[in-house]
């Protein structure tokens, strides 16, 4: 049976235990805890028939992939496309700390095993000869003794950069406007020297990888897989300005820069904000696909979208989903040469901001009748079929 047949054996039979009465008729009235384990429970027991047959017995090629838990954000939205497209050509064993627990999954259709740091190393090092290659989607949440036997194993190892976490051990604040804001996060060193190859998705990152790598190192500049194209165009005739922010925006993408937007606008009955994903201060219509975020901007149909994050960006999704609907983009200003700003100059309808007043006469100078749904086709360049196909 073929990859993709497992796959969707896999599917049916998970839906059939969750509907099956059989395996709730023992659970005690109303208790989902019990019910949840015993899913987990069956999950654990049909990975490990598909695990036992011929063709998957011992794991006998794989990539494997090193990430971080399920935070969401680029970083996910990334390995999932490569998921989506490329599981059936390859298998790919994704390890990730979980709760201090090294958590293993396969294709991240099933739980291949939970286990303590030394013993999921010992397996690593079983499975030495099966491992096609080491991608590392992200190192966050992992401890230097896992992090070390990795690299020991002396297989080749690419990383993208999809954060700056990646590079060094803090973040970079790039404007004023976020002096109040202390630093947000720490991780282990990034250990960049050790990679063989590193993934870029846009020239301007070089400014800063220029500063670690070593000659040794071969640097890939590349797009992310990503959505492209507009689709639909939209009229509207709004009675205020809407101005929208897409993406789920934490501190490093904006929520405290939003925050005194809002509180700017606390009085004003001509502007109200939107966020299309999620942010603390603002209304925010959350969307899991291309297709909801779209009857999201029919429906509330911004005038002008705002870009207000304030640590350098490496690629930013949300960018590519604002640029595609052709509405103008205020953003705020980046200090130095940035891949936001780079990936703006190629967009005729892009703004800056330095202060709230500032931004204030952008909305009102710039705002627009009209703006374009998004196509939901995924495009790859062909490195990432080069790499993660057959």
């Amino acid at each position: 049976m073929s990859n993709q047949e497992d796959a969707v054996l896999l599917d049916a039979v998970l839906l059939d235990a969750v509907l099956l009465d059989a395996v709730l008729l023992d659970a005690p009235p109303f208790d989902p805890v019990y019910i949840y384990n015993q899913i987990q429970q069956f999950q654990h027991n049909i990975a490990e028939q598909l695990i036992s047959r011929p063709e998957q017995q011992n794991l006998q090629s794989f990539i494997l992939v090193v990430d971080f838990p399920n935070f969401g954000g680029g970083v996910q939205f990334f390995l999932q496309s490569i998921l989506q497209r490329y599981k059936y050509d390859n298998t790919f064993i994704i390890v990730r700390n979980i709760n201090n627990m090294i958590t293993c999954t396969v294709n991240d259709s099933y739980e291949l095993f939970r286990k303590p740091e030394h013993a999921a190393i010992s397996w690593l090092k079983s499975k030495k000869s099966h491992i096609k290659k080491i991608f590392v989607n992200h190192f966050v949440g992992h401890k230097p003794a896992l992090i070390d036997a990795i690299f020991q194993l002396s297989i080749p190892i690419t990383t993208v950069t999809h954060d700056y976490y990646m590079i060094m051990n803090h973040n970079l604040h790039h404007h004023l406007l976020c002096r109040d804001i202390p630093q947000l996060y720490k991780c282990e060193p990034p250990y960049l020297h050790h990679y063989h190859s590193i993934i870029i998705q846009h020239p301007a990152n070089m400014n800063m990888l220029d500063h670690y790598v070593k000659p040794h190192q071969t640097i890939i500049s590349t797009p992310l897989p990503d959505y492209k194209k507009s689709e639909k165009r939209i009229t509207t005739s709004n009675e205020k300005i809407i101005v929208g922010i897409i993406g789920n925006i934490t501190e490093i993408k904006g929520s405290k820069i939003m925050e005194k937007i809002a509180t700017y606008y606390q009085s004003n009955a001509t502007i109200q904000l939107i966020a299309f994903g999620s942010c603390p201060s603002i209304k925010s219509y959350p969307y899991k696909n291309i297709d909801e975020l779209n009857t999201l901007l029919c429906i509330y149909q911004p005038n002008v979208l705002i870009e207000a994050s304030i640590c350098v960006e490496t690629y930013s999704y949300t960018l590519s989903l604002a640029m595609i609907t052709q509405l103008p983009i205020i953003y705020l200003y980046k200090n130095g040469e940035t891949t936001v700003e780079q990936r703006l100059q190629d967009y005729a309808n892009a703004y800056p901001f330095r202060t709230i007043r500032e931004c204030n006469d952008l909305l009102h100078q710039k705002k627009q009748d009209h703006f374009y749904t998004i196509d939901p086709t995924m495009y790859y360049t062909p490195f990432w079929d080069q790499y993660f196909g057959n």
